[in-house]
């Protein structure tokens, strides 16, 4: 019985450091939960005005290939309010000359009516957002302009830009240099956050609605210049409208799959981003040192 005692005295102790230890660790993080809930309640206000003030999307949908007709399509599905479309632009930065293909470097996205202007606008952060009409501009984020810092080059507003893009065929990935275009820069931009996972920014540069028309134009023998588009749509019922899109997406990408071959949709829900985002906020602002 002694030792029994001993024995359950001497447990107790380092069972009692143990129980304390997780007594406090416990309520560290009930506190940054607690207070990272309160924060996303009125993070969840501002964050919703600023929703609103850039038209956020409520879902993008990926188009597979360069097929315009198909963005457009889309574009007005059932239960969409409004929409904007960029594309995928097939081309590589030349730098001294060279064509630099590292993947850090090489998005350019074309808005095609209205993306990133009129639904899901950037936030300008140097320069002037250059007129949709414009062919000679480019809007380049600011991320993407560090990545081109960490490799020594150094790009600001009034610098001239220039890509080497590409023609591919529909169903060949054997891309063809097809011409090379040299642009101003405009404008340097954060991406909204609503579009964007890890609250993270995306190294791209963006190419005006006149210019990115000009190149679904400039189609050729050669092939298209664009690989791929993506449909962004505000729904009438928000992110409870999703489920009816996509049951509507099924049957349309059967209809596409009898003159294309198999043909899937793949969709961003953007809601899913965008509570990722608050909480972040939430999270970084409780955790912060006042």
């Amino acid at each position: 019985m002694t030792v029994a005692w001993y024995t359950c005295r001497a447990t107790w102790r380092q069972m009692w450091r143990i129980t304390v230890l997780v007594a406090v660790i416990g309520g560290l993080l009930g506190a940054v939960s607690l207070g990272a809930l309160a924060g996303a309640r009125r993070t969840d206000s501002a964050y919703g005005r600023y929703l609103h003030a850039v038209n956020a999307s409520d879902v993008m949908v990926d188009v597979p290939g360069p097929l315009i007709n198909v963005i457009r399509k889309i574009e007005h599905a059932p239960g969409a309010v409004s929409s904007a479309a960029w594309i995928g632009v097939d081309g590589n930065p030349v730098i001294g000359g060279k064509v630099d293909p590292a993947f850090l470097t090489n998005a350019l996205t074309g808005s095609v009516d209205g993306e990133f202007y009129r639904q899901d606008k950037v936030t300008v952060l140097d320069g002037k957002l250059p007129p949709p009409n414009s062919t000679d501009e480019i809007i380049v984020t600011q991320s993407m302009a560090d990545a081109f810092l960490r490799q020594g080059v150094r790009f600001g507003i009034g610098d001239r830009m220039t890509w080497q893009l590409y023609a591919e065929q529909l169903n060949n990935f054997q891309p063809v240099p097809a011409s090379r275009v040299t642009y101003r820069i405009a404008a340097i931009v954060s991406v909204s956050p609503a579009l964007v996972d890890q609250f993270d920014d995306t190294d791209t540069a963006i190419l005006t609605p006149a210019e990115s028309n000009r190149i679904l134009e400039a189609s050729s023998p050669k092939g298209y210049e664009f690989a791929f588009g993506w449909a962004s749509l505000r729904l009438r019922n928000g992110d409870a409208g999703v489920p009816a899109l996509q049951f509507w997406l099924r049957r349309y990408a059967l209809t596409l799959t009898k003159q294309y071959g198999p043909v899937t949709f793949s969709i961003r829900r953007l809601a899913i981003v965008k509570n990722a985002a608050i909480m972040s906020m939430s999270i970084l602002k409780f955790c912060s040192p006042r």
